[in-house]
């Protein structure tokens, strides 16, 4: 967690002074000025708030993401945007909102509530939250909505910010009995070998990759293995990355060390077929636990015969989070991608990856109103291969049309030069630019939506304004 640090304006500071002739030790000093704010007190008094790590964390340990330093700047300051404030309850009727008072708001919120309640139970009331719905130490504002949905009330249909309901994003692991989040920062700090696959973790979990992660590639956590596997071969870390984009987070690793790094650039949807392959490898190397499967799970024959990668991890020697205990295989061949995809895939150019930029928090609930996070990321960026945006007259800053037979969105051209040819990384969930809107109707079996597999042809709009406003800098952050 970060603390806080406030000091009233006026008083002297006592911070010694920074010698910038020598590198400064990391987060030593203010990061940015999204870090700060500036709040006044009921008495008129103003306080100057400043979001720090907090160096005696012993799971960050003095380590920050962009996104947690600067929480400071959501905090109620008047005259900012952060001051505006919904004064009455708004009605939403007809087409519009429209104020009322807190008795009618009451009366219409609880008695069709009650109604619905009385009437079918909580699986008939349905939530759309912000974060997590105050769920897993969720933002403050959603705590109580939180509280509300989850034990007022018990509905289990709640969609949180990126997805249709309130569930796994790994259904395939926790089908099988292997719960999400279920790893240590220490696990990262002594593997031999880290495997990440479809994941941005400096982008998006920014101290995990920092702190236990980093460490470990850079050779530094050898003598905590030897301390944990005593008489055991170690070394430094290897990590192997599965993505068709060449993220942040490969390009610090291959910066760090080269040749312990490998990403496996692997063609859009083809995943699962990866895993029949190494799934194969493995077995035939004799490379399995056979008594420990044995015990320890079921249908790994079924699931062996049709080529499927789940790994089993031996955290779960006692209970896997199953009816019986025990891990279930399932055979899942690969089919191809889904036939409303593949119908864009044949008819446009550009297929559009999304994911998420490190500078904002989740779908921007709250950086939408930082002033600061809007100068640097005004629209949604998409990431494009310089020889495409040649040919297609595109240059940093455009404003450009991506669009299919599902829709249509505008983003801001961002050239990237690692970035592979007809292939475009868009950002989601941004205010400005919706990159939803070209997504298909395909979903998979839990009715959650393909959003990483869409194709669209791309066009120039305008030159727009951002070209002189934005930096459109490398990101790949090379040493």
């Amino acid at each position: 967690m970060a603390g806080i640090a406030g000091r009233r304006q006026g008083r002297a500071s006592k911070r010694p002074g920074l010698d910038f002739r020598k590198q400064l030790p990391p987060f030593s000093t203010i990061l940015s000025p999204t870090q700060q704010n500036v709040v006044t007190d009921k008495d008129g008094r103003r306080s100057n708030i400043l979001v720090v790590p907090d160096k005696e964390c012993v799971v960050n340990q003095g380590g920050g993401s962009v996104r947690g330093l600067h929480m400071a700047s959501y905090l109620y300051a008047d005259g900012s945007q952060t001051g505006e404030r919904m004064k009455h309850p708004r009605l939403h009727t007809g087409d519009q909102w429209l104020e009322t008072d807190w008795e009618q708001t009451l009366a219409i919120y609880a008695g069709v509530t009650k109604k619905v309640l009385d009437a079918k139970g909580p699986r008939e009331l349905a939530f759309d939250s912000a974060d997590h719905g105050g769920a897993g130490g969720g933002f403050e504002n959603t705590w109580g909505a939180g509280k509300l949905m989850f034990t007022a009330l018990q509905t289990p249909l709640v969609r949180i910010h990126n997805r249709p309901s309130y569930n796994s994003e790994c259904h395939a692991t926790r089908e099988m009995g292997i719960m999400e989040l279920n790893n240590s920062y220490e696990d990262a700090e002594v593997a031999d070998c880290i495997m990440c696959i479809g994941a941005n973790p400096y982008e998006t979990q920014t101290n995990y990759f920092l702190v236990p992660w980093l460490p470990n590639i850079q050779g530094i956590t050898v003598d905590k293995k030897k301390e944990w596997f005593p008489g055991e071969e170690v070394g430094d870390g290897k990590v192997i990355f599965v993505d068709p984009r060449k993220t942040a987070s490969i390009a610090i690793a291959e910066a760090t060390a080269p040749d312990r790094v490998i990403h496996l650039d692997l063609l859009p949807g083809t995943d699962v077929a990866l895993f029949n392959g190494l799934f194969t490898y493995v077995i035939e190397q004799g490379w399995i636990d056979k008594d420990f499967i044995a015990k320890r799970s079921k249908g790994f024959e079924e699931a062996a015969a049709a080529n499927k990668l789940i790994g089993t991890e031996m955290l779960y020697t006692e209970k896997f989070g199953t009816d019986d205990g025990l891990a279930h295989f399932k055979p899942s061949p690969w089919n191809g991608l889904f036939k409303a995809v593949q119908g864009q895939k044949d008819k446009y150019r550009f297929w559009v990856n999304n994911g998420r930029v490190n500078e904002i928090w989740q779908t921007g609930y709250h950086d939408q109103y930082n002033p600061r996070i809007k100068e640097r990321w005004p629209m949604a960026p998409v990431e494009m291969n310089p020889d495409d945006a040649k040919e297609l007259g595109v240059s940093n800053g455009d404003i450009v049309e991506l669009f299919n037979d599902y829709g249509a969105t505008y983003a801001m051209a961002y050239l990237v030069p690692e970035a592979k040819r007809n292939q475009v990384f868009m950002q989601f969930g941004h205010f400005n630019g919706v990159m939803g809107d070209v997504t298909t109707e395909a979903v998979d079996r839990n009715v959650l939506p393909d959003y990483k597999h869409t194709w669209a042809n791309i066009r120039k709009v305008t030159r727009g304004e951002y070209k002189s406003t934005v930096s459109f800098k490398s990101r790949q952050y090379k040493a």
